[in-house]
């Protein structure tokens, strides 16, 4: 995922060769036109000429014509739309079918009018008198309300958009609607379109469009397809990352770098206008300039303790820019800035979001957005389109604050008045954050844009990573032994804790290990979970920081320092403040301090409900306990990290009050010293629960014997290696092992089948149990139902993030803002809570189906039938019939879909009593009609109330009466319609009035108690996660094993015989007619050609592979590495048949790579990655190493691969498969016996024509035949002649230095058995050596 960009790119930046735009006082300054802008503002649509301009006639060259309709010197005015007005201007020359024109501010451009708007500049079009009031240039005082008092001090740019909900554009509409209906209408007021404090440099419109978007008609009413377009130009829009962005948008090291902003290139603004970026306030700001830029606590930008997230502003700087008092507005968004500086604010005005100063140079540069006039920054979009802005902020690599109004214009009013004399009032509605989304924090909310989900197969989860939280500790270098033992490990250097947040689904994996110094086990972490945030100490290790991008590429790493302190509440109320607030400055990465906060926030249930109880862990989940008590500091220290990050994010309580707590144990395959690390217990309690959770996972019995190995362990490295999960071309999983197995139904089905194919199984019964369930789906009697539930599946979406959506729907933190948060949009967001809700209703119907499709089906593996027959029948398929039935009862999913939710009666009092009141009032309004007509003459038959349907219309049960009807005097007249013998008059009357008033508090709490109702069945249906749970793992299980079925039942494939070589602990591999899983055809477009293969068992248990280049060696390699993974998966594999000995883990060398980063060359890395297999493998492991030695010197490289053969061979007796072209190292372990050569087989006419075979054969290959692979690479026939000479001549070389050799070693040997025969007396022996000579 991209990295996290820093906003200081956009301080003070400046577009390129914009000028300063000059105003005069005669006609308004026309803005910077570059090429693009004045294509983007002028409307592309000729206005008619036959109207209103009348056509001068002249009989000279310059005379208007069909062409050119104007002569040099006319006055005319251009109209630019996004402006929404003319600029005058004067004719200078003709171009070709155009005109040159000048500005009164000396710039010149060139116009085509057949594509203009333009008039003559002493025209008024028809109409245009009835549009100057709506106009930016009409008079403050033509239609600017007056202000009582104690009217709030709102600046230009923020209206009085919270006091009035009709000062802004009604979109209620859903984004996607809209989108699909285009007819839709939006309303547009009268009033929206004028500002409550008249100003020529107010916006008009709160939406800023993008450069091709026109603007709405000259009509008061738009259409919805309006806002449509803006929402497919953002979809549309390119998003770039901003230009001199650090990859660590808060690194303390190295501070983000900002660009050069020298005074001289700071282009000044002009108020009214629309100025360029660069040009805007916040470019003039002192306190934001490079040289004086700091933190809250005043640390200077550069400075290693420089925190970016917080920024010291100076108000007496701004008001020295401004020339003015700073609002109270004004100074809420920069108090809030302060504290989220490094955040893009999504500023809550009336219902859009605006961004202001560099955040809405941001909404230029990366959602396309317009400036809107004026001196300082500012765009904005409705709040429908939050989910869309929220997106594509956070793909660019930026963090983004939703702030919203917590406080409604009524609530402000009596704040005012509750305020003590000589205190200030309040001036504007309060605002607090209400959520900070980043790439790693997403949940993916009501509110957010989820359509992800709705495209997403189950085999293409491409949603971003989880969040990765490492604590590092690095280990003091062992001291010097006098002794040396080979065989011990090398000590660890460094201990890791870590937390690993999946915010979407709701859970935290906790895990603690010590590790090499190559970072192996790190590695291996970060390859199989992919983060896509990373957040690290300040200090930690270059290694650390270099190891995450090396491994997850465009990781955005945000850093923690030891002392930080949250942002301070903005809330009304002191509890609320309380509640939110963390006092002090703390210890993020503190044991002790992450218990005391999960306490303190109580996340979890209370051990006890007696007030003023303390507060202990009875109810915490298990693993959670389980570290905290058996000492796994380092790891609970990374999770108290995670939990400030989650804090700043507002999602702490959501994603930790799930109580889904796992333990993460990384492969043992590093041969780092783990026993001697200070926290071994703790990584002791983390593995021992996390292999209890593995089991359950796997679907095998947790009987195995303290220290037994369960699986087979797959290192970083291997996982690379052998593309498991992405090729090593383009790094996707076209061509992996992984796209060739994923073809799973449900997305938790395909994170259980990943977390199979990165933990295949060890012991044998568990190969085998799950093998059985396997081969019962592809071919036995559950096949025919199998298929069945694979369309079942197909329907039950992702069961497991439903479920984490429904909890935090269902449990509120008290005291969050979110609770208070002023939404416009409620019946959108509405809607959208219950989609998910009915969407996962759906799911779980579907999952009972599933298990009806195998109710009469006869089963005989043991697992199969566990996850497929109910409790009666011995299995453990979850009975949910009566408690979803509960939830059909209560909760209509066909109003749902509508957004529309009633509480059934009994489930809330108050909203029983509030229906009650409101049938009552309606019984009252009918009484009160036919009193009314009984006493008014003439009345009965026309009497009608008005605006009674909709619960949210004003003046409801107006009456209508015609004005020929004589009506009292209590009848009090509220508006007229028509006119003459047919008018009608409204009505209303004080009787009418007092009940109406009761109607709107009846309806208000009728509304108050759906919402609360629809929190109290997600609450009601979160009370049941365990038997939910339970649904979802057994349909994971099912969903997988059916995946691995459909694989195995292709042709060519079959089940593989699992040995288990108790008695003397040696493995063996046996394969016959193999072929590569990922590869369908060789090099030259041939089917690919399978390979008998044995190594081990009666066999030698090395084999030494030779061959010619591009002959196969290394997917030979690599395809008994697959095979052996996919039959511990209990898979089939591609192969006639095959007999395969579980391996506890799999080594690779492969390839040719290099750190530069890490300071490590390519023979280092091999050497390194050698030297972890020669500690790691045991009897049982597996070994492949493709030409080892290359990356240095022939003899050292020989010398170094002769040396390797001999501990593989000797000391670790591990199945290898090892691949050179050194052919001296073949003669060295000819006629071994714990040594098979082998080679690829090929067909040699000559030198220039080399047919590959592709097949296993034995003994050793004569040459490697390289000038055949530069041949086919298109090296020159020159080339090729020479390098064929030198080769011959070396290879005489070494063949006479090898006689010399051998008949050295004969002489040598001569004297030895000479001198063993004297010193021993034996006379035969040295008869016989003279014999011989």
């Amino acid at each position: 995922m991209p990295k996290q960009q820093s906003l200081f790119s956009f301080f003070g930046q400046a577009s390129a060769g914009s000028k300063k735009p000059k105003a005069t006082k005669q006609v308004a300054a026309k803005p910077q036109a570059t090429k693009v802008a004045s294509q983007a503002n002028k409307l592309a649509v000729p206005e008619s000429q036959a109207k209103s301009t009348p056509v001068p006639s002249s009989s000279t060259s310059s005379t208007p014509s069909a062409n050119h309709p104007v002569k040099v010197g006319d006055e005319i005015s251009i109209y630019y739309a996004q402006d929404k007005k003319y600029y005058g201007c004067t004719v200078d020359s003709f171009s070709g079918s155009g005109i040159v024109v000048t500005y009164p501010d000396g710039q010149s451009e060139r116009v085509d009018l057949s594509t203009t708007k333009w008039k003559f500049s002493n025209v008024m079009d028809e109409g245009e008198e009835d549009e100057a009031e709506f106009d930016d240039d009409a008079s403050e005082d033509s239609f600017a309300p007056k202000a009582a008092d104690d009217e709030s001090e709102e600046d230009d740019w923020l209206a009085d958009s919270d006091e009035e909900e009709g000062d802004e554009m009604d979109f209620d509409e859903d984004e996607e609607d809209i989108a699909e209906s285009p007819q839709k209408k939006r309303r547009i007021s009268k009033k929206s379109a004028m500002p409550a404090k008249a100003s020529k440099k107010a916006p008009q419109s709160k939406v800023s469009f993008s450069p091709d978007y026109e603007g709405p008609s000259r009509s008061s009413t738009g259409s919805a397809s309006e806002l449509a377009k803006f929402t497919l130009t953002m979809e549309n829009a390119t998003v770039t990352p901003s230009k001199g962005a650090s990859s660590s948008s808060s690194s303390s090291r190295s501070s983000p770098p900002l660009p050069v902003t020298s005074s001289s290139e700071r282009v000044m603004f002009v108020e009214g206008e629309l100025n360029p970026m660069g040009s805007h306030l916040h470019n003039h700001l002192p306190f934001l300039w490079p040289e004086n830029l700091r933190d809250a606590a005043g640390v200077k930008y550069g400075h290693p303790d420089y925190n970016p997230r917080t920024l010291k502003w100076s108000e007496k700087d701004l008001a020295k820019v401004m020339a003015g008092k700073l609002t109270d507005a004004k100074r809420q968004w920069w108090e809030i800035k302060a504290q989220y500086f490094d955040t893009v604010l999504l500023f809550k005005t009336g219902k859009f979001y605006e961004m202001f100063h560099m955040d809405s140079d941001i909404a230029v540069e990366h959602l396309g957005f317009n400036h809107m006039k004026g001196a300082e920054g500012h765009a904005g979009a409705p709040e429908a389109a939050y989910g869309t802005v929220c997106k594509k902020l956070v793909n660019a690599g930026f963090k983004v604050a939703r702030v919203e109004q917590t406080e409604t214009p009524a609530e402000l009013a009596l704040r005012k008045k509750k305020t003590p004399k000589g205190q200030k009032k309040p001036g504007v509605v309060n605002r607090e954050v209400c959520s900070v989304t980043t790439i790693g924090t997403r949940t993916y909310c009501f509110l957010d844009d989820d359509k992800i989900f709705e495209k997403m197969t189950a085999s293409s989860a491409n949603v971003p990573g989880p969040l990765l939280v490492v604590k590092e500790v690095l280990l003091p270098p062992p001291a010097q032994s006098s002794s040396s033992d080979d065989s011990a490990p090398p000590p660890a250097c460094c201990e890791y804790g870590i937390a690993l947040v999946d915010a979407v689904n709701g859970t935290v994996t906790l895990g603690q290990f010590a590790d090499d110094k190559l970072r192996s086990r790190l590695k291996t972490l970060l390859a199989t979970a992919m983060p896509s945030e990373a957040v690290i100490h300040t200090h930690s290790s270059a290694d650390l920081l270099t190891m995450i991008k090396n491994t997850c590429g465009a990781v955005s790493v945000e850093f923690v320092n030891s002392k930080e302190t949250l942002p301070k509440s903005t809330a009304v109320r002191k509890d609320d403040r309380a509640f939110m607030d963390r006092a002090g400055v703390f210890d993020p990465w503190s044991r002790d301090g992450c218990v005391a906060e999960m306490k303190r926030k109580s996340y979890f249930p209370r051990s006890s409900k007696e007030a003023g109880a303390e507060e202990t862990m009875g109810r915490w989940p298990e693993v959670l306990k389980a570290c905290i008590e058996g000492g796994a500091d380092m790891a609970i220290g990374a999770l108290g990290a995670g939990i400030f990050y989650l804090q700043r994010a507002l999602v702490d309580f959501e994603i930790m009050s799930m109580a889904e707590i796992r333990a993460y144990v990384p492969p043992t395959t590093t041969g780092a010293d783990v026993e001697a690390t200070s926290n071994k217990g703790g990584n002791d309690v983390i593995g021992n629960l996390s292999k209890q959770r593995e089991g359950e996972e796997d679907g095998v019995e947790n009987n195995a014997a303290i220290g037994e190995v369960e699986h087979m362990a797959i290192d970083g490295i291997t996982l690379e290696n052998l593309e498991l999960l992405v090729n090593l071309t383009d790094g996707k999983a076209k061509g992996s092992l992984w796209s060739k197995l994923s073809r799973t139904r449900t997305p938790h089905g395909t994170r259980l089948l990943k977390g199979w194919l990165l933990r295949p199984l060890f012991r044998k019964e568990d190969i085998e149990r799950r093998a059985n369930a396997v081969e019962e789906l592809a071919s036995g009697t559950a096949a025919l139902a199998m298929t069945e539930a694979r369309h079942l599946l197909n329907k039950v979406g992702d069961l497991e993030r439903l479920l984490s959506r429904v909890h935090s729907m269902g449990s509120v933190e008290p005291g969050h803002p979110s609770n208070r948060q002023v939404l416009y949009e409620g019946k959108t967001h509405t809607k959208r809570k219950v989609k998910d809700f009915s969407n996962l209703l759906a799911g779980l119907e579907m999952v009972k189906k599933v298990g009806s499709a195998f109710v009469d089906t006869d089963i005989e593996s043991p697992l199969l039938k566990k996850i497929t027959k109910g409790a009666d029948q011995g299995g453990a398929f979850p009975d949910m019939k009566e408690k979803l039935q509960w939830f059909s009862n209560n909760f209509d999913k066909e109003k749902a879909r509508d957004g529309k939710f009633t509480p059934v009666p009994g489930m809330d009092e108050e909203y029983d009593a509030a229906v009650a009141e409101i049938e009552d009032c309606k019984t009252a309004l009918m009484g009160l009609k036919d009193q009314y007509c009984a006493e008014i003459p003439g009345a009965r038959g026309h009497f009608k109330y008005i605006n009674n349907i909709k619960p949210d219309s004003k003046d409801k049960y107006l009456i209508e009466l015609p004005v020929s009807v004589k009506v009292g005097s209590g009848f009090v007249v509220k508006g007229k319609r028509g006119s003459g013998t047919k008018q009608v008059n409204k009505y209303y009357t004080r009787e009418v009035e007092e009940i109406v008033s009761t109607l709107n508090d009846a309806y208000d709490k009728e509304a108050e108690g759906r919402a609360r109702g629809l929190a109290a069945i997600f609450r009601k249906f979160d009370s049941y996660r365990a038997l939910w749970s339970t649904a979802v793992q057994v349909t994971a299980m099912l969903d997988a094993l059916s995946s691995l079925a459909e694989v195995s039942g292709q042709p060519g494939w079959s089940r593989p015989t699992i040995i288990d070589p108790k008695e003397d602990n040696t493995g063996c591999i046996l394969v016959e007619g193999g072929v590569h899983p990922c590869v369908d055809t060789t090099h030259s477009g041939d089917d690919f050609v399978p390979n008998d293969l044995a190594i081990g068992g009666v066999k030698p248990r090395v084999l030494l592979l030779s061959g010619p280049n591009m002959g196969g060696k290394s997917t030979l390699l690599r395809q008994t590495c697959l095979i052996s993974i996919l039959a511990q998966m209990g898979c089939f594999v591609p192969a006639t048949a095959a007999k395969v000995c579980p391996v506890d883990r799999i080594f690779t060398r492969l390839g040719a790579s290099d750190k530069l980063l890490a300071g490590q060359s390519t023979f280092f890395v091999e050497l390194s990655e050698t030297a972890a297999a020669l500690r790691g493998a045991t009897s049982r492991s597996l070994v492949i190493m493709d030409e080892l030695g290359r990356g240095t010197s022939t003899f050292d490289g020989t010398a170094i691969a002769h040396a390797v053969v001999k501990s593989l061979v000797e000391d670790c007796k591990c199945l290898t498969m090892f691949a050179t072209h050194y052919h001296s190292l073949l003669a060295d372990w000819e006629g071994e016996d714990q040594v098979r050569l082998g080679h690829m087989k090929c067909l040699v006419e000559d030198e220039s024509n080399i047919t590959f075979l592709y097949q296993l054969g034995d003994g050793p290959c004569p040459k490697s035949f390289g000038i055949n692979v530069a041949r086919l690479a298109g090296l020159s026939e020159d080339i090729l002649k020479i390098a064929a000479e030198r080769s011959a001549a070396f290879a005489k070389e070494m063949a006479c230095g090898e006689e010399d050799e051998e008949e050295g070693r004969e002489r040598m040997d001569l004297v030895r058995k000479i001198k063993e025969a004297t010193e021993g007396g034996d006379v035969e022996a040295l008869e016989g050596i003279v014999e011989g000579l």
